[in-house]
């Protein structure tokens, strides 16, 4: 241990307060040690410091809101994630902050997921390699992360309590595949346990999970915590290999763990090990000297940051724009911008300019109708018939569509991917009298877009953060060359997706029946027509690729089959342009099952206009391997592979051969589904035989009383105790401005209800609830619970 001898000093109580977050956003410290209290914070793209803490929701202070993840993702450029890595580390120094809340890399597995605003990608290698250089630019602050969620959190619905089974191959090569790249590749200060059950057990204590694979595999050095409200059980999460429960342990739990640990001495000697790496993570991230930030210096860093990183999908010869043209800007989000997602990484902007009001500051002149109002779906005749005389008179007519933070949130998944009929409403009744329309979107996640073809131009712009009307503009009119590239694939309908019939689910079991087959894996190998694929994107300038070669003199067992692709790309126009370099493998799919193809590197570089410039990539086996279950490692198997260079997951530009004998033959693989995942028909797989072929095991994992703390009010709504407590649920929550309060509510575990109350609903009060559902002496234990709850009515917030 690297501080034996503070740990000989520290009492049992002073240890056990160091695994317990001290309150929402503080670990505890040891003063007379000097350790001090460490400061954590939300952050996955701005700081949200709360400026009182009394729940997990509350405004925060006043901060750089950068553009959310589901857009830097689609930036394909490391060195841009450095940039906002390292800025957000300057602002956490400034504000006394030491570890920040992010990033987000789980997996989007389904469109529908409610957080996927706040993920990275669909892709693990673009995920961890984002991640990685992001984490280094807040190490170059010396301000630590907490990489989330780890893992298998991909769906809000029942987030607390869903449990993920999942396939070796999936666990590895997909879901954790991200978390093992920026472990190894970067400091990782924390990593964040999520909620969810994991193949039976909670990820905050799931050993295989915490310390098989983190510890282990990956030689992990940092610390765990827990997701706010996730431990079940703080004995079992320590024991596995949790460090500290957060926002804080309750009362009880702590009693409890004291009283193990006090007559049980490898309890004892496992609490010194997490205390241990607690005190080493406080030691290194407490250092932090206070140091001046320009918040206006960084508001154009996250202008430039959403600019780097917006979406081009369609130009027809439209874009850019001229300030001379007779031009509409036309839609609600011109002029209030949907720039952040909704929960715990609702930053409180430092300023936010909207598109009209930014193009006067540039001195250009639009016409502009709002044309429906974002918070309401129906249509609203006179907001349409004003839009539409101005979009009659104008000769071309910027259209701004998306989705509100209603249609969109942490704690609640979407059931559509649709845009509000209002705003389709709004595009037809337009191209009706002008057919030079470019649509603007302003969304989190994968939206359809039946407007596709009637477009003349289509700008993705995601959530772009507190800058993101000066970017749209900075694009739109040409100071900008667009050069983001999809980071997930828009598809047309949900009939499209592999597993919506069972991601999000409100089953007890996720079963991710569609295993390695993740967005582009799946529609690419499908050769399913999709909206817009996977890196997909556009640009001002137009660039070709040359020259190409590959050296394969070291493509050996010896040499770890290293292969050097070397290329030419040249920007053959007048503008210079940024263009991403993307690799892509085939693998065998003789033996078992492999998509299509998968990305293995990318790149980025600024070319300038008739500039040709020289790429040397570098492959090795690493982008070879798949996961063997019965080897419990990477392998590489014989056969014939394909290395290539593409502009989009389904489009080639060059591609090469090569093959391996002398490899793997003998592979774990399901007897009944090899077949059906040969010919993706995922949908087709049923549970039995998911769970069967891949030794997997599902229940309810819940002995006793049908009803425990781990029972949501949702599913107590059932019994006549639980119908009586959810009116009085409502009458609290009805007046709320958060439409999406009472389902985050009605989904949470009580055990976590006494968190995200800070402690003023606890289990002796909901201990009484629980016996009057379960049907023990019902009247009589509802009337004390409704009695205790009385008392503490006043003092609880969500």
């Amino acid at each position: 241990m690297e501080n034996k001898e503070i740990i000989e000093r520290l009492s049992l109580e002073q240890k056990i307060s160091l695994i317990s977050g001290k309150d929402s956003w503080w670990f505890h410290g040891v003063k007379n040690e000097g350790l001090n209290e460490i400061h954590l914070t939300d952050g996955p793209y701005g700081i949200r410091e709360e400026i009182k803490d009394t729940s997990v929701f509350k405004k925060g202070k006043t901060s750089i809101c950068y553009p959310a993840s589901s857009l830097t993702g689609c930036s394909f450029d490391k060195n841009l994630l450095f940039e906002l890595g390292n800025s957000l580390g300057i602002e956490a120094r400034n504000k006394g902050i030491h570890i920040l809340l992010g990033p987000g890399i789980n997996i989007k597995r389904s469109p529908l997921c409610g957080r996927n605003f706040e993920y990275i990608s669909e892709d693990p290698l673009l995920s961890g390699k984002l991640a990685s250089a992001f984490i280094k630019g807040l190490d170059n602050q010396n301000v630590g992360c907490s990489l989330k969620h780890f893992a298998f959190n991909n769906q809000e619905t029942l987030r607390l309590k869903s449990n993920s089974v999942v396939d070796s191959r999936a666990f590895f090569e997909i879901y954790t595949k991200g978390f093992e790249i920026a472990v190894k590749e970067s400091n990782v200060a924390t990593i964040m346990s999520s909620y969810n059950l994991v193949n039976g057990k909670y990820a905050s204590e799931n050993e295989f999970l915490l310390t098989d694979v983190l510890r282990k595999r990956w030689n992990y050095k940092g610390i765990v915590i827990s997701d706010w409200g996730a431990v079940n059980d703080l004995t079992s999460s320590i024991r596995a290999g949790l460090n500290v429960e957060m926002p804080f342990s309750s009362k009880s739990n702590l009693k409890k763990f004291k009283k193990q640990a006090s007559k049980n001495k490898e309890l004892e000697n496992i609490l010194d090990k997490r205390v241990d790496q607690v005190i080493s993570t406080i030691k290194k991230y407490q250092k932090n000297s206070t140091v001046p930030f320009d918040y206006e210096k960084y508001h154009q860093k996250a202008v430039e940051i959403a600019s780097e990183s917006m979406i081009l999908l369609k130009n027809d010869n439209f874009l850019p724009l001229n300030k001379d043209e007779n031009i509409a800007y036309i839609g609600d989000f011109a002029i209030n911008p949907r720039y952040r997602g909704g929960g715990s990484s609702a930053v409180t902007p430092y300023k936010v300019t909207n598109s009209i009001d930014d193009l006067k500051n540039k001195g250009i002149n639009v016409k502009f109708a709002r044309g429906f109002d974002q918070n309401i779906d129906e249509t609203n005749n006179n907001l349409l018939m004003e839009a539409i005389q101005i979009a009659k008179n104008s000769e071309k007519v910027v259209l701004f569509l998306g989705l509100s933070e209603s249609h969109e949130c942490e704690g609640i998944d979407r059931t559509s991917i649709d845009l509000p009929l209002n705003q389709i409403t709004l595009f037809n009744e337009i191209f009706k009298v002008n057919k030079n329309i470019c649509v603007v979107l302003q969304n989190g996640s994968v939206i359809s877009m039946p407007f596709k073809n009637e477009s003349k131009a289509i700008l993705e712009a995601y959530l772009g953060g507190e800058g993101t009307s000066e970017s749209i503009n900075d694009i739109l009119f040409g100071k900008v060359n667009p050069s983001g590239r999809l980071s997930e694939t828009f598809i047309s309908s949900l009939d499209q997706c592999p597993n919506i019939d069972f991601a999000p689910t409100r089953e007890s079991n996720s079963l991710y029946k569609d295993s390695i087959f993740v967005g582009y894996r799946y529609y690419v190998s499908k050769n399913e027509e999709t909206l817009f694929d996977f890196g997909y994107g556009l640009s001002y300038s137009n660039f070709k690729y040359s020259n190409f070669s590959v050296d394969n003199s070291n493509f050996n067992k010896e040499s770890n089959y290293q292969l050097k692709l070397s290329f030419d790309v040249t920007n053959d126009s007048e503008i210079d342009g940024k263009e991403v370099i993307q690799i892509y493998i085939s693998k065998p799919n003789h033996e078992i099952y492999n998509p299509k193809r998968e990305l293995i590197e990318f790149d980025k570089a600024l070319i300038k206009a008739h500039e040709t410039k020289h790429f040397e990539i570098l492959v090795n086996g690493e982008a070879f391997k798949i996961y063997d279950k019965n080897e419990e490692n990477f392998i590489i198997l014989n056969g014939n592979y394909v290395i290539s260079i593409n502009k989009n997951a389904k489009d080639v530009i060059f591609e090469r051969n090569f093959i391996i004998s002398g490899e793997k033959y003998n592979l774990f693989k399901p007897n009944q589904l090899l077949d059906k995942y040969n010919k993706l028909e995922i949908k087709d797989i049923s549970n039995v035989d998911y769970l069967n072929d891949f030794n997997l095991v599902s229940s309810l994992f819940f002995d006793g009383p049908k009803y425990t703390m781990n029972s949501n009010l949702g599913e107590l709504g059932y019994t006549f105790a639980g119908k009586i407590v959810n009116k009085f649920i409502n009458k609290m929550v009805e007046n709320s401005k958060d439409e999406n309060l009472k389902y985050f509510i009605y989904d949470t575990p009580l055990r976590s209800l006494c968190i995200f109350t800070g402690g003023v609903l606890n289990e002796n009060i909901f201990k009484h609830l629980i016996y009057s559902a379960n049907k023990k002496f019902i009247l009589t234990n509802l009337v004390i619970f409704a009695i205790k709850i009385l008392k503490v009515k006043n003092r609880i917030t969500f």
